[in-house]
């Protein structure tokens, strides 16, 4: 009985240590910061557009892959519906400035919503989409969303998140991290669309 009870105390830190390793390793996140429009009556089925985000990093159509994988979770989670995101890709395929001119400001907001034939636009940027290179490579994603109402251009929800994958016993991918990412702010979208109790 002693000998059992030695083992047991020698792999209790062993085992708390192990704990931590994993769930450390499993993807650190930054502060997580959204903002509701407290005015704001939510609409569920409000018809919403998802722009193709702003991309801010070096890795080639990190806005069109992020706003693809967004589109999916806010289908998969049945939130809002949803034009088509290669409408607006399309409609916004033209020259960056004129991109620039259509999304920033009430009229123009209103204009491509109208365009669009939704009530609302979910835009943004990715900031990171990459492998950082390290002790060994850890993919990186950050972004920021915001949803703007189309009749006045006004702010409903905002939020920003950055993540870093990793994982030990199965590391994760560039992919699998932003799913995550998306995850997070789509939950957190989600809950500000559920009226308060």
């Amino acid at each position: 009985m002693k000998s059992m009870h030695g083992i047991r105390r020698a792999w209790g830190p062993i085992g708390l240590c192990l704990t931590w390793i994993l769930a450390g390793c499993a993807g650190r996140a930054t502060p997580f910061s959204d903002y509701r429009d407290p005015e704001w009556q939510p609409q569920r089925e409000m018809r919403v557009a998802v722009l193709p985000l702003e991309n801010l990093t070096t890795a080639p159509n990190a806005g069109v892959v992020v706003a693809q994988l967004l589109g999916t979770e806010l289908y998969a989670r049945g939130l809002f519906r949803q034009s088509g995101e290669e409408d607006a890709r399309v409609l916004l395929s033209g020259n960056p400035v004129e991109k620039d001119r259509r999304t920033k400001g009430a009229e123009s907001t209103r204009e491509l919503a109208e365009k669009l034939g939704v009530e609302a636009l979910l835009s943004g940027s990715v900031s990171e989409f990459a492998y950082q290179h390290g002790l060994r490579e850890e993919p990186v994603v950050g972004m920021r969303l915001t949803l703007t109402r189309a009749k006045d251009g006004r702010v409903l929800w905002q939020a920003g998140h950055a993540l870093r994958g990793g994982g030990v016993l199965q590391r994760s991918t560039l992919i699998s991290t932003a799913q995550q990412a998306i995850r997070d702010l789509v939950g957190s979208l989600d809950a500000a669309t559920r009226p308060a109790p």
